[in-house]
């Protein structure tokens, strides 16, 4: 809808018609009359006055585009005239053009330039001459009109704006503010004017503010937050801030733009809904806790049975001993199940922060193979092993506890459904980033026959609760349900894959964090060149190196690389090929022939920094002595590829 109302209001003003005027001065009725003839073919409205004094009532009640004004005139001549208007507030930047026959020296010109005049024609004028003079003028009038008109629409629509809209200095400083901010603020421009914005920002946001701002730069110009507004003591109001940071030609930082959005009614919903999910989360607990009560009451009765069963055992009757035998066994697995019905429905209330420690994953994997092979419900016939795969040369923080017990009850689940033969656990990175590896936990079995039912009901999103219809043993129900609460307990899904040859049934992926090996740190320590001519290239690089911690020195062109090079050493060259006076196949070579001089240092490693990448390219890059190359525009992990290769 307000899309509409603005492209309404737009066409009303391009739609707006607009009728230029020309003021003819000129004391002579037959000069008028042949002006006026001359000039009637074009779209615009002629007045014609026969002397200065009426010309200079008539601009101060209209607006014209050209004044075209007789020099030679009784009382007031052309040139006062023209200086007249020059003083008044109405007309005095409209273009003048002198008209004459005798003011033609050099004298003439000069005087009727300082009065204003944009051009001389002479008497007798050439009519097609006077036509193109003025035709250039009224379109340029145009133009002018219908960029004040932009202008106007421009600010309407900002002013009329319900979002909080200012423009500031580098310093942020306020230069203007539309009418919604003023109106929230209770404040006039005049008095908001050179204010900091800052100061009306809750001091809880400010660090986070000042962080976000320091990251802008021009290929990252936008940054978003939410904070608080600070109205006044008694009233502040949640806004969406979206911060434009503004920079000129040159790249040097100008100001800011900052549009706020007044989110109250959004806060509002979601704090009503954390309020349902914190009374939903205390209503679970509360069930969690009184069926741990009765399962702990349970257990501690199941407790007397089998005191009471130990007592009649010494008996001598051999059927009533061997009644005594079954009852306890089957007391001891209720006390069991009792027991692990208790410590779920206790897991699934905690509301403890996390454990988190650093821990080998293929040492915890191993733990809790020997774990599941001493369960009492492991079958016979059934054996867990790790399957091959390249040992991970790093520890892993996380919760090591949770991760474990996971990974054993779904290896007890797998167990229940396989009659005989081996299952692999396998432990594969799938992604790492600088300080967290992704690691996929899989179990493999090609003999388990899982109905898909139960494999459907592991995945779902109930815990522990499983169909009426699914008829299992209670202690699988109890491994089923331990694993559900546990997965979202480490905030990761199960994965259930339909049995094929050497595919996991089930798996699991954590983000965990990682020690980085001594040689990855050690890389942090190489000096990096980067040779660059263009200004936002070096900005892209240099943000996107300090990001990842790198150490670095900036070249504007390659003979100040060469130096450069010279004076200090360098373990990586990043070398643009397309730079004024010495490009970068020259400065490789220049920086190749010193090398070769001083034996005292290991040579650079230069590598081509290009938007081509042909393998002509190529070629003459390794010609004149680089050592690889990398495509515009630049990418960190690409650098990190090719600092391994060179380490390995």
């Amino acid at each position: 809808m307000q899309l509409q109302t603005l492209e309404t209001i737009k066409r009303l003003f391009m739609n707006k018609e607009f009728t230029p005027r020309i003021l003819l001065i000129d004391d002579l009725r037959d000069n008028l009359l042949t002006l006026e003839m001359s000039l009637r073919t074009l779209a615009a409205e002629i007045v014609s006055v026969t002397s200065g004094r009426e010309a200079l009532i008539k601009v101060q009640q209209q607006d014209f585009s050209l004044i075209i004004i007789d020099v030679q005139m009784p009382e007031m001549d052309g040139f006062e005239t023209a200086e007249n208007i020059r003083r008044g507030r109405r007309n005095q930047h409209t273009p003048i053009i002198f008209l004459t026959a005798v003011y033609h020296d050099q004298h003439s010109i000069s005087q009727g330039y300082r009065t204003g005049a944009i051009d001389y024609i002479t008497k007798p004028f050439n009519r097609e001459i006077l036509l193109s003079k003025t035709r250039n003028f009224l379109e340029i009038d145009r133009i002018k009109y219908e960029l004040g008109e932009s202008k106007k629409l421009f600010h309407d629509i900002v002013q009329d704006q319900t979002d909080l809209i200012c423009r500031t200095d580098e310093n942020f400083k306020v230069l203007f503010a539309n009418r919604a901010l003023l109106i929230t603020l209770t404040s006039t421009f005049e008095m908001l004017q050179g204010q900091d914005i800052m100061q009306w920002v809750d001091e809880h946001d400010l660090a986070r503010w000042k962080t976000l701002v320091s990251s802008l730069s021009p290929t990252h110009d936008v940054t978003r937050l939410n904070h608080t507004l600070k109205i006044s003591p008694l009233r502040h109001m949640p806004v969406t801030s979206v911060i434009r940071v503004l920079y000129n030609s040159n790249y040097e930082l100008t100001g800011y733009q900052v549009v706020m959005r007044d989110i109250t009614a959004e806060v509002k919903s979601s704090e009503d809904l954390q309020r349902l999910r914190r009374h939903a989360d205390e209503q679970l607990a509360a069930k969690a806790s009184f069926m741990a009560a009765i399962g702990k009451s349970a257990a501690e009765n199941t407790n007397m049975l089998i005191r009471e069963i130990d007592r009649l055992m010494p008996l001598q009757d051999e059927g009533i001993q061997r009644q005594a035998e079954h009852v306890a066994y089957l007391a001891e697995e209720l006390q069991q199940m009792l027991e692990q019905l208790y410590l779920l429905n206790k897991l699934e209330a905690s509301q403890e922060p996390p454990q988190l420690s650093w821990f080998d994953p293929q040492q915890l994997a191993e733990k809790v193979i020997a774990r599941v092979h001493a369960a009492r419900d492991w079958k016979y016939g059934v054996r867990a092993e790790m399957a091959d795969a390249e040992p991970l040369t790093h520890g892993l923080k996380g919760n090591k506890s949770a991760i474990g017990d996971l990974l054993f009850h779904l290896l007890m689940t797998t167990c229940f459904f396989t009659q005989s033969g081996t299952i692999r656990v396998s432990l594969q990175p799938a992604k790492t980033e600088k300080n967290t590896l992704k690691l996929a936990f899989s179990i493999q079995s090609a003999q388990a026959q899982i109905p898909a039912d139960v494999a459907h009901q592991i995945l779902d999103g109930n815990k522990s609760r499983l169909k009426e219809s699914i008829h299992l043993p209670a202690r699988i129900l109890l491994h089923i349900g331990f694993a559900k609460v546990l997965a979202e307990k480490l905030q990761t899904q199960i994965i259930f894959t339909e049995k094929m040859e050497g595919q996991a049934l089930f798996g699991f992926r954590l983000s965990l964090e990682r020690k980085i090996p001594e040689q990855e740190e050690s890389r942090k320590d190489y000096k990096i060149l980067v040779v660059e001519d263009n200004i936002l290239n070096q900005k892209v690089v240099a943000t996107t190196l300090k990001r990842s911690g790198y150490s670095f020195e900036l070249a504007d062109n390659g003979q100040m690389a060469v130096e450069m090079v010279k004076a200090s050493h360098f373990d990586f060259v990043i070398m643009d090929i397309q730079m004024p006076l010495v490009d970068g196949y020259e400065a490789t070579r220049k920086i190749r022939q010193w090398e070769r001089g001083d034996k005292s240092r290991r040579p650079a490693i230069i590598l081509a920094l290009t938007a081509n990448a042909t393998r002509e390219d190529q070629e003459k890059c390794h010609e004149v002595g680089m050592d690889g190359y990398m495509t515009k525009p630049f990418k960190m992990n690409e650098l990190e590829d090719i600092i391994q290769n060179f380490e390995m």
